[in-house]
């Protein structure tokens, strides 16, 4: 992190060095999908507005409309059921709870998977946005398609390590395919 090798041995050491991730199975291990979507975009900053006897019920609600209002959650009213909305409503959820103190690495594992046509493209310009403010977005994603359009660098990971880091401008479908497999493709 910032130029220096960081060893993260724990969640909380992470999100203390700024690195913070979304993954891949947002109902199983990023949601609390029978509580509200309030209770979920503020639960990371809990110690800031319950911090002691008394919760601060005002600024749990300016963490939670902040990011309704900056990531475009789509709900009847803050306190609705996680497991109520849209996929691409959990996403963007999932995604915003991590804004109120921006980190300095987004890890996104396969944002779009499970969500509706309107939705991937929300997702994807919400990683525009965030790489434009000048956030490390890294995006795991087995749709190849996705890492090649919405990467400026392609990490080749295979057998446990990293082969190569290669632009994504100057990496077709099947020059990726081949690096991922290990596999020569028939030129027919």
């Amino acid at each position: 992190m910032d130029g220096r090798p960081a060893r993260i041995n724990s969640p909380s050491e992470a999100i203390d060095a700024g690195i913070v991730l979304v993954p891949e199975d947002r109902k199983k291990d990023g949601l609390v999908m029978v509580n509200s979507t309030a209770f979920n975009l503020a639960l990371p900053w809990a110690a800031e507005w319950n911090p002691g006897v008394t919760p601060d019920w005002k600024r749990r609600q300016e963490i939670v409309s902040r990011a309704i209002e900056d990531f475009g959650i789509m709900l009847a009213h803050s306190e609705q059921e996680m497991s109520s909305l849209s996929g691409g409503n959990q996403q963007k959820v999932l995604v915003g709870r991590w804004m109120e103190h921006r980190p300095k690495v987004l890890i996104l594992d396969e944002p779009t998977r499970g969500v509706d046509v309107g939705a991937r493209e929300d997702m994807f310009r919400i990683m525009s946005s965030l790489v434009e403010q000048n956030m490390a977005v890294v995006l795991i994603s087995s749709d190849l398609d996705e890492v090649i359009n919405m990467s400026h660098q392609i990490a080749i990971y295979r057998d446990g390590r990293i082969l190569s880091v290669v632009p994504a401008e100057s990496m077709t479908m099947d020059e990726l395919l081949q690096q991922l497999t290990g596999a020569q493709l028939d030129e027919a």
